[in-house]
């Protein structure tokens, strides 16, 4: 299960974080996730897989919609790896935002989470 906010790691390095799954893929662009331009977490670490779903309607715009899953990962050491990975993320776009670096190093992911929603934002 997908455990909220949503992370979103853009290409350039700024980040968006989502409130749900939903505003999450009502904000991504398909044609940027189709070039591999997000990375997306949960907020426990875990990578999620962005793909782009054709809807059906007769209209010119809104054919595509981004959709989110979950990566089911089969070994736990990759689901840590992956964990420090967001901490990596969370980490630099704080720093960006003024966070000492000696507080980012200590602080946990939960903790980081929590600071980087207060800090940057939320969408919802």
């Amino acid at each position: 299960m997908i455990s909220p906010p949503v992370i979103i790691n853009e290409a350039d390095g700024s980040l968006g974080i989502f409130r749900s799954v939903e505003a999450a893929e009502q904000h991504l662009e398909p044609i940027d996730v189709e070039n591999d331009e997000y990375t997306a977490y949960d907020s426990t670490g875990r990578r999620l897989k962005l793909c782009v779903r054709s809807r059906p309607r007769r209209i010119l715009f809104g054919l595509c919609r981004v959709q989110i899953k979950e990566v089911y990962v089969e070994m736990p050491a990759e689901e840590s790896n992956v964990s420090a990975e967001l901490q990596i993320v969370l980490a630099r776009a704080l720093q960006k935002a003024g966070m000492d670096t000696a507080t980012v190093r200590g602080a946990s992911l939960e903790e980081l989470v929590a600071e980087a929603e207060r800090r940057l934002g939320v969408t919802r």
